[in-house]
């Protein structure tokens, strides 16, 4: 069986190359790099490797473990998108002379025949153009030397311009409406049915004794705040996990990332890195996952911003909760801001010493997005919200409410409360805070009735949501930065992070001085 190794630029077509051999339909041509990792792909007589595609700036960037793969390669089949095929040819140049691959076999598979131009080439060569929306490949003729690919004649490379401010607005834009529209509907949502809840079904429950009572309906209980986090978490959930994925199927998103590429280079990135920072919106882990296909320059800077910016899905509708419930929703736009410029602050801050490329933006094609591909697509972080998150959550409450029970909550506020008091905080916070660190949903336990009963200013409130949700990442996301980075990194990322979120506790202070002073 020959091992086969599949290369290409990103969004050339690979998975969808080894989905039609395989008989499969699934054709993914617009998400921009759908392959993370190395996967392997067993055919009758070929061991296929599909890999991370990459991407062309002003200088050639590949995958870090490329390289090692490519030297124990049988074959190499090289896959370019018809309207890039010359660029592409250029970029398989240099890898087979940086690496040395002329010993090697080769295919070529030219995707995206619908979209290009005639290219001309001996039939009797190895060479395949393809509509993977129609046509299978056939995989005739045997593969040869990379010398005689170049008989096949690329047409010129369509000039694509850089993004201009107007392109960067509009993007700016779009990503402001992937996130505004949805969060606002749930919003409204959440709104309708808490009050609905609490009226007709928490108001009637009672219970005799007073540990069960505590459990389920106390200040921590599964049925007061628990349920809380489904009403609050869930329409997050469901509408930011769709629109990102419409956005993923329209081809949205290719287009954002080239558009906002020259503004992330200021901060350590490039706009690629931005596709796992917006996938982070929905799931941290998910999106730490994605950063295994990010350059080398970019990879620690991206997971660090993740962690510290990207507001998952569960957060959000925390946040969203905890607002409406404490009468402060105006402070919403404040929170979002203050995370943004925080996130921004860290970026400059911890960013690597390297250099980062500026990538080439390509041509992206957009189409009509088809339902069942959102709802495929969707499913994963669904699956995951109701298999872990919720889980995790309920464990937290119980765990509040078990300390609670046993008098080590109000200990433990006792010993905290000194802490917080030194950021203009009370006790009252510290139980948020804590299960905060453990999933990013606990931000819910602000919503207890001792915080209903007491009366706190705007600044406090932000203080609170801002450590609760950038002191530390949620439980799990450390430990995937930890197997993604090793020990040691993931500690400095930690200490990172906290340092930057206690500086914006400390602005957020002086603010309050200001504004004492001013009033």
């Amino acid at each position: 069986m020959k091992k086969v190794l599949l290369i290409g630029l990103e969004s050339s077509g690979k998975t969808s190359l080894v989905n039609k051999l395989k008989g499969l339909d699934h054709v993914a041509i617009n998400v921009r790099g759908s392959t993370k990792t190395y996967d392997k792909h067993q055919l009758e007589s070929y061991e296929i490797l599909d890999t991370p595609g990459f991407r062309l700036g002003d200088q050639l960037v590949i995958h870090e473990i490329l390289p090692k793969y490519l030297l124990e390669a049988d074959e190499i089949w090289l896959v370019a998108r018809g309207p890039e095929l010359n660029a592409s040819m250029k970029a398989f140049d240099e890898i087979v002379a940086r690496y040395e691959l002329q010993h090697l076999k080769f295919r070529l598979f030219i995707t995206f025949k619908d979209k290009g131009e005639i290219i001309e080439f001996d039939e009797r060569l190895p060479v395949e153009y393809l509509d993977l929306t129609k046509e299978v490949p056939t995989l005739q003729n045997e593969a040869i030397d990379y010398k005689a690919l170049k008989l096949v004649k690329a047409p010129p490379s369509q000039s694509i311009s850089y993004p201009n401010i107007l392109k960067q607005v509009i993007a700016f834009m779009l990503v402001g409406l992937l996130f505004v529209v949805p969060v606002y509907i749930s919003y409204k949502i959440s709104q309708f049915l808490e009050p609905l809840y609490d009226e007709y079904i928490l108001a009637h429950l009672h219970f005799k004794h007073e540990t069960l009572s505590t459990l389920l309906t106390g200040h921590y209980g599964l049925l007061s705040i628990g349920v809380f986090s489904i009403i609050w978490a869930l329409p997050v959930v469901i509408l930011l996990t769709l629109t990102t994925e419409l956005y993923n199927e329209i081809g949205i998103k290719d287009w954002i990332t080239d558009a906002l590429d020259p503004l992330m280079q200021k901060i350590g990135l490039t706009g690629a890195d931005l596709l796992p920072v917006i996938t982070g919106f929905g799931c941290n882990v998910v999106a730490l996952e994605e950063t295994k296909s990010c350059f080398v320059c970019t990879k620690k800077t991206c997971i660090s911003v993740i962690a510290f910016g990207s507001a998952c899905s569960y957060q959000l509708g925390a946040t969203l909760s905890v607002l409406s419930a404490n009468q402060h929703f105006h402070l919403l736009l404040p929170y979002i801001l203050i995370l943004s410029i925080g996130t921004i602050i860290h970026a400059k801050l911890f960013q690597q010493k390297m250099k980062v490329p500026r990538l080439t933006p390509r041509q992206v094609y957009l189409k009509w997005p088809k339902l069942s591909t959102i709802l495929k697509r969707s499913w994963p972080s669904l699956h995951m919200f109701f298999t872990q998150a919720l889980p995790i959550f309920f464990i937290v409450c119980i765990v509040a409410s078990v300390l609670e029970v046993f008098s080590i909550l109000n200990t433990l506020n006792q010993f905290l409360g000194p802490i917080l008091a030194t950021i203009g905080l009370k006790a009252a916070f510290a139980p948020a805070i804590l299960a905060s660190i453990i999933r990013k949903d606990g931000i819910l336990l602000l919503n207890s009735e001792a915080m209903h009963t007491s009366h706190y200013d705007d600044i406090s409130i932000l203080i609170a949501l801002i450590i609760c949700s950038t002191l530390t990442p949620c439980l799990v996301t450390m430990l995937k930065i930890k197997q993604l980075l090793g020990t040691k990194e993931a500690i400095k990322i930690l200490m990172k992070q906290a340092t930057t979120s206690l500086l914006l506790v400390v602005l957020l202070l002086s603010l309050r001085s200001l504004l004492q002073f001013v009033l």
